[in-house]
């Protein structure tokens, strides 16, 4: 995983992939997604978009969205 605090972007891989658009949030949430979400408000990153390695460039509220929770 990388941070660029200039850009706020959060560059990671295997922790969270976005869904489709407009897909439901998965069913049972992915332990990863949440631990990442856990991080970044543990650390106090600033981050405003996520691009994973395996899928598209998304802002950081989608991984709030997959796993149930507001940003």
């Amino acid at each position: 995983m990388t941070y660029l605090p200039a850009e706020k972007l959060l560059i990671e891989a295997d922790v969270f992939t976005p869904l489709p658009p407009n897909a439901p949030p998965p069913t049972p949430v992915s332990p990863f997604s949440v631990n990442l979400a856990d991080n970044l408000a543990r650390q106090g990153l600033a981050v405003d978009q996520i691009l994973p390695l395996h899928g598209r460039v998304v802002p950081v509220a989608e991984l709030y969205r997959t796993i149930g929770r507001n940003p």
